[in-house]
């Protein structure tokens, strides 16, 4: 991999290509390079709602670490420019919180965040909120967060039915846990 690119992990809205290209867009025009280098199964994480988004008025996704075998859910890795790089982060963490990220003051605890993880195309950075910021959130099978990553997962695991259900499971598992809090 080039030093000027990076691998970028996605899970949630961005599993879907008008998400990803809206993400990109400047000025109505793509601007960043966003290359699918393959999916990574993480086994030992669940998907969970774990933040109420002001800014989509809804639950969005987290994925957790639980250690459990059982758990299981497919990523996407990209591979992603400088330029493109810079919007996933401000997408995933908020311009506010990448402003003070940058300058190494720690963001709020249930912020996204990016951490570093192993797999088979290298080390990716994957956005996540930490277990000591996760604040259970409620939602619904078709609220438009939801129809967005199922969406999503049927566009992005179309040629690979197993593991679309797999993913597809973890979503309904995900907004059937929600309405528990």
């Amino acid at each position: 991999m080039n030093s000027r690119f990076r691998l970028v992990e996605v899970y949630g809205s961005l599993l879907l290509s008008s998400e990803r290209e809206e993400t990109l867009k400047k000025n109505g025009k793509p601007n960043g390079i966003m290359k699918e280098v393959g999916k990574v199964e993480r086994k030992g994480w669940k998907l969970s709602f774990d933040r109420y988004s002001e800014y989509k008025k809804q639950a969005v996704l987290n994925l957790v670490y639980t250690g459990n075998a059982e758990d299981m859910f497919h990523t996407t890795v990209y591979e992603v420019d400088f330029i493109a790089y810079g919007k996933v982060l401000n997408r995933e963490m908020g311009e506010h919180t990448v402003k003070r990220w940058k300058h190494g003051r720690l963001s709020d605890a249930n912020s996204y965040r990016p951490i570093q993880l192993e797999s088979e195309f290298g080390i990716t950075d994957i956005f996540i909120i930490p277990f000591h910021g996760r604040q259970r959130a409620q939602t619904q099978w078709n609220a438009d967060y939801v129809k967005k990553v199922r969406e999503g997962i049927e566009e992005s695991y179309k040629d690979m039915p197993m593991e679309k259900d797999v993913n597809l499971k973890a979503l309904k598992r995900a907004v059937e846990e929600s309405k528990n809090i």
